[in-house]
């Protein structure tokens, strides 16, 4: 596609981070699919911009000492790319604590940004609706007036948490955390949604937005766009789930339908980590059939999706925040060429209708009978279906013509 040039001073407030860092320190389910989001939105800011994008970061990562193993974070400056100036902050890693530190030293660094006089209008795109990213917003707002800011909103804060699990306590102070929120938007001039229906919730009294449910790499993908080779398969019929695993998001669905499946050439993959994994390696013990693999990395996640026969989402359309809900997995599933099962949600747009085999009906039975259907297609015909899927996010929603919507806005 031609490369628009823009001629921005563009700041992106975010939470990138390197992931085998990463996933040495953490104790629990590594933010993936945000962290590879990110940095397609800002590869894609690069190649559109006259300069880079500058990092403003705060990395996402768990709470010490649960969640993760150090408790402080110290700041480091780097370069994301040749020209670019990056900053990540530091901050106390602790429960509740974690909130105001990384607020602070992300408004003392973003003050500093703000008033360095430039020709170029000044953006702020910030990743998340996260209470420490606003609060720098308003910082910057305060600071200087003129300064345009964009809030990416990939989760709203009322169902970013779907864990069973979680105290009362907890819930509380996320009511509070969510409320502050809602005071803070007032700072932020535009957005990008993953779902239409969010525009209705968040009450945006005719601001702009544009809707960006997801993208893919061009760069990383370019050179295979029209190759559409995929892993030697076998006899077996692998099935592969990857993410976490809440039960809201129907892991423990997709156990029952799949132990409904009496063939023994028929296996089902589970990679990740949540509050369903007692469940579910009770269940791999039961039936050999079911390769529980626990928390990989995204590298191993990728080879694993070319080896598999279909990969699923077992979220279904119950509950209120699938209208506002684009499975971040999707978007890596479809590029991989591999054929996916879904339910319908209702933010998913319609253009994606083509490229999804879609369960029917709620009922434990019609995911089991869906599975059965595409897995006894001809493997010809299932190679044909993943491959064009793979041709439509790479040409249609691919980080430069995804980045340019949000760049269109200013």
């Amino acid at each position: 596609m031609e490369i628009s040039n823009y001629n921005l001073d563009i700041l992106f407030l975010g939470g990138v981070f390197d992931e085998v860092e990463i996933l040495k320190e953490s104790k629990s389910n590594v933010q993936f699919a945000a962290n590879v989001l990110q940095w397609n939105i800002i590869e894609g800011l690069d190649q559109l911009n006259s300069q880079p994008a500058q990092l403003l970061n705060a990395i996402f990562i768990g709470s010490y000492p649960k969640f993760y193993k150090r408790a402080f974070i110290k700041r480091k400056e780097w370069s994301h790319t040749s020209g670019a100036k990056d900053i990540d902050v530091d901050f106390w890693n602790l429960p509740i604590l974690k909130k105001f530190s990384r607020g602070n030293s992300l408004s003392k660094e973003i003050i500093n940004w703000a008033g360095q006089k430039d020709e170029r209008k000044k953006v702020i795109i910030a990743y998340a609706m996260d209470y420490s990213l606003l609060r720098a917003i308003k910082a910057a707002k305060v600071n200087n007036s003129e300064i345009i800011t964009c809030l990416i909103v990939p989760d709203l804060p009322q169902f970013m948490n779907l864990s069973s699990t979680e105290s009362g306590s907890y819930r509380l102070l996320k009511n509070i955390e969510n409320n502050l929120i809602i005071k803070l938007q007032k700072f932020v001039d535009s957005y990008v949604l993953l779902t239409k229906q969010m525009a209705d919730l968040l009450k945006l009294q005719n601001k702009p937005y544009v809707v960006v449910e997801g993208m893919v790499n061009v760069k990383e993908n370019e050179s295979q766009l029209m190759n559409t080779e995929l892993e030697e398969k076998t006899s077996l019929k692998t099935i592969l789930y990857t993410g976490t695993l809440n039960e809201k998001y129907g892991i423990l669905n997709l156990l029952e339908a799949f132990s409904l499946i009496e063939k023994e050439n028929y296996r089902l993959q589970i990679c990740g980590t949540g509050e369903a994994e007692k469940k579910i390696l009770a269940m791999a013990e039961r039936d050999h059939r079911i390769d529980f693999r626990g928390r990989v990395s995204r590298e191993e996640a990728v080879q694993l999706h070319k080896k598999a026969t279909v990969l699923i989402n077992p979220r279904n359309s119950e509950g209120e925040y699938t209208k506002y809900s684009f499975p971040s997995k999707i978007m890596e599933y479809l590029v991989s060429g591999v054929p996916t099962i879904v339910y319908k949600l209702p933010g998913m747009p319609e253009e994606y209708n083509d490229y999804f085999y879609f369960i029917e009906g709620n009922s434990i039975r019609n995911m089991t009978d869906t599975l059965l259907s595409v897995c006894e297609k001809k493997p010809m015909e299932l190679k044909q279906f993943g491959a064009e899927a793979r041709k439509f996010v790479l040409s249609e929603k691919n980080n430069l013509k995804q980045v340019e919507k949000i760049l269109s806005m200013f």
